[in-house]
């Protein structure tokens, strides 16, 4: 009886023991990749920001973060209009395009209310504009019709209204439309960064999990 008893206690244990390190095992695994990330501010229309992982493989990178902000945010209280500049980096040197549409989107009910017509990483190539849209779009064929080569910095400059009673929090700029043409008019890769605009003030309570 006492060997029948230690023989089940010991299985009771080994199951315990292999139960525990597997739990264990995904823990880890789990704060080690994913950051637990809590949203900044909670109310609708407010994301947290996360950054874009995926752009390696790009031809050429558009973003929509700030760069002389220290958290990449564009800035404005309930109002008041805000410049927010795009930007293109390319990964390959001497790609050209020859023509581009892009619509860009906004979240809490920002407008746009101006986008300067000229695309200054195209040699100033004249665009189209849409404000209802926020689409842009134009050719750049260049003398031979092969497109213009890309220079990297300003792609698009726009100039957003915040309306009155907009609540103080992060506001998602995003491009849901990216398309940059050869001259065959197929598209090179594009990968978007987004952007924010901060209304007011924003406390930050973005907190990470390390493995």
């Amino acid at each position: 009886m006492k060997k029948l008893l230690s023989a089940v206690t010991s299985l009771v244990m080994a199951a315990t023991f292999v139960s525990s390190a597997f739990t264990s095992s995904l823990v880890v695994s789990a704060a080690g990749s994913v950051p637990a990330v809590q949203p900044n501010v909670s109310m609708g229309g407010v994301k947290d920001v996360t950054a874009n992982k995926n752009a390696s493989n790009a031809d050429f990178i558009v973003d929509l973060v700030n760069p002389e902000d220290e958290n990449g945010y564009w800035h404005a209280n309930a109002g008041e209009n805000v410049n927010v500049d795009a930007h293109i980096k390319t990964n390959t040197s001497g790609l050209t395009v020859a023509g581009f549409s892009f619509d860009i989107t906004v979240e809490g009910g920002i407008k746009i209310a101006e986008i300067v017509k000229i695309c200054p990483a195209l040699n100033n190539t004249a665009l189209v504009s849409d404000y209802n849209s926020g689409n842009v779009n134009g050719t750049s064929e260049g003398k031979d019709g092969d497109g213009l080569t890309v220079t990297d910095g300003n792609l698009f400059y726009y100039t957003f209204n915040v309306p009155e009673g907009t609540p103080d929090g992060l506001y998602e700029l995003n491009f849901t439309k990216t398309e940059l043409l050869k001259a065959d008019k197929t598209r090179h890769n594009v990968s978007v960064q987004k952007g924010y605009i901060q209304v007011g003030d924003v406390k930050d309570t973005t907190t990470t999990t390390d493995a």
